[in-house]
């Protein structure tokens, strides 16, 4: 009985209430994520679609990277002030080497000094909420990579953001 209340109240929430206007065309700021810290700049080219470009740091600020993510917006908790979103996209970096790291399974540290290229895809699944009255909004958002270029780096990071919207 619980799952099917907890089934309904997310339907509802998330497809029924789905509210075609955000608060919004256009947000410039910051995300500050565990992996990437970047520039975040997102524009919605549709009442419900935006793209989201990044350009940061990652791989602990050894590179940049260039993010590009295809979002769909929901209205969360019946307030349009509250978005879900999810997506997905790709990105492209360059790293450099030249660090010493813990390898835990031979209990030693070692060099690695190679850079490398970066190429993968990425999906996105976050709540934002733009502050009634004050061009901010705020986000939260998990974003998995999947590693194409460098078997073995995908990650799942999690961030927040804060953008300037108009």
């Amino acid at each position: 009985m619980k799952t099917k209340i907890i089934l309904i109240l997310l339907f509802s929430t998330f497809f029924l209430n789905n509210v075609f206007s955000q608060n919004y065309k256009t947000g410039l700021g910051i995300r500050a994520g565990g992996y990437q810290n970047a520039i975040s700049v997102k524009h919605f080219y549709k009442p419900t679609v935006a793209v989201e470009g990044l350009i940061g740091t990652g791989y602990f600020n050894r590179g940049i990277n260039l993010t590009i993510l295809l979002e769909k917006h929901v209205s969360a908790f019946g307030k349009k002030e509250f978005q879900l979103y999810y997506g997905g996209g790709a990105h492209i970096g360059s790293y450099r080497g030249d660090y010493f790291y813990r390898d835990y399974y031979r209990k030693k540290y070692r060099y690695y000094e190679d850079g490398f290229i970066s190429l993968g895809i990425d999906g996105i699944l976050g709540l934002e909420w733009t502050i009634p009255g004050i061009p901010i909004s705020l986000g939260v958002d998990i974003k998995p990579t999947i590693e194409l270029a460098q078997p073995g780096l995908s990650v799942i990071d999690g961030g927040l953001s804060i953008r300037y919207v108009f």
